[in-house]
């Protein structure tokens, strides 16, 4: 997904739709919803021939059964107007019902829906309507198991000499780091900033399922970000601080603020946080802190809505995904790995929060293999 984006906004590539299609179409053989519900989109924008109309509704169906409500509001529209499967007033009529009581309905899947439903409706006798209803009440979408992991945002084709970039916190004074596993897999050599000078640190530790590395400065430090055990709650303001955009290289951090959220059935697994707080390339390994400045997670990855909107039309929710903060005291007690942990809760304010973590938030290079 994340070079699929890549090729859709063109950000250090060459812009190139076709090329975006094939990797969501490698994600879509995972039957990752986000994945088929972007490759569906991307087949209705390129083209008006049969087969691309087939391929958008069979990739509409597989998301749609997943529980996206954009895709089933496409595939409503399908139905009624044949295009890419048979005209059938019933099924329009059924996916339309469904894709209405979907949670993250944008305005124009909405109104897609709503004419579906209308128009489908009128075709149909009550007894079918009825029917139809019927079988729409007892629709469950079915549940993604598979680890969903994004990976950072980068070229297939990129020079395999040239460093990947990421964020580390520390999380005890011995030099314990925390990171996430992607952004340090497969490397040969690992380096951060520490007191204005990148130095080596080591790999003591990676999981690709929780996707969690632990990394060690072989020194002591001053301080470290303290964990807090208290599970954050619906709405509860967060912050995420990492190097975004290049800025590991000039060793600026950025605060981004938002909030925790809920997510649809179709993406909520264990273990993982949702947050409104932009997630972008290079903050994958940072801390995810309450308003108070403690730990709560390890952000991993952000869903890009913005290049599907800009071919689609249709806006879905942004969503940051972050590894829990359960899930890592889990990772860091199993590799016996001492951490702070926060005794008392005060809200502070994003400068000081911002600057409490001055120096325990670093950037990470990674050198590949």
């Amino acid at each position: 997904c994340s070079l699929a984006r890549l090729r859709l906004t063109g950000r250090g590539v060459k812009k190139d739709a076709k090329a975006a299609l094939k990797w969501y179409k490698k994600a879509a053989k995972k039957h990752y919803p986000p994945a088929l519900a972007a490759a569906a989109d991307l087949y209705a924008s390129l083209g008006k021939s049969q087969n691309a109309k087939r391929k958008a509704a069979k990739y509409y169906a597989l998301a749609a059964g997943y529980g996206d409500g954009g895709a089933q509001c496409a595939l409503a529209a399908a139905y009624l107007r044949g295009k890419g499967v048979k005209r059938n007033s019933a099924k329009s009529y059924y996916w339309a019902l469904i894709g209405l009581e979907s949670e993250d309905l944008d305005d124009a899947a909405g109104k897609t829906c709503q004419a579906a439903l209308a128009a489908s409706g009128r075709r149909l006798s009550p007894a079918r309507r009825k029917e139809a209803e019927r079988k729409a009440a007892k629709f469950k979408p079915a549940r993604w198991t598979d680890a969903l992991k994004d990976t950072p945002a980068e070229d297939e084709k990129r020079d395999k000499t040239a460093p990947i970039t990421g964020t580390a916190f520390f999380v005890s004074r011995r030099g314990h780091l925390v990171t996430n596993e992607h952004v340090v897999s497969d490397c040969e050599t690992i380096r951060i900033i520490f007191r204005g000078e990148q130095v080596p640190v080591r790999l003591v530790k990676k999981d690709a399922g929780s996707d969690l590395a632990l990394l060690a400065l072989d020194r002591t430090v001053n301080a470290a970000l303290k964990l807090r055990k208290k599970k954050p709650v619906r709405g509860e303001q967060v912050y995420v601080m990492g190097f975004p955009e290049g800025r590991a290289w000039e060793n600026a951090p950025l605060l981004a603020a938002g909030k925790t959220r809920d997510v649809s059935a179709r993406e909520a697994r264990p273990g993982t946080l949702y947050v409104t707080a932009r997630v972008r390339p290079g903050n994958s390994g940072g801390p995810l802190m309450d308003a108070g400045g403690n730990v709560i997670g390890v952000v991993g990855a952000m869903r890009d809505v913005d290049a599907l909107s800009k071919i689609t039309g249709d806006r879905r929710a942004d969503v940051g995904y972050a590894v829990s903060g359960d899930v890592l005291r889990h990772f860091l007690t199993g590799n016996h790995t001492p951490y702070a942990a926060a005794a008392t809760y005060r809200r502070r304010s994003p400068e000081e929060i911002a600057a409490k973590a001055k120096g325990l938030v670093v950037p990470v290079f990674c050198l590949r293999r």
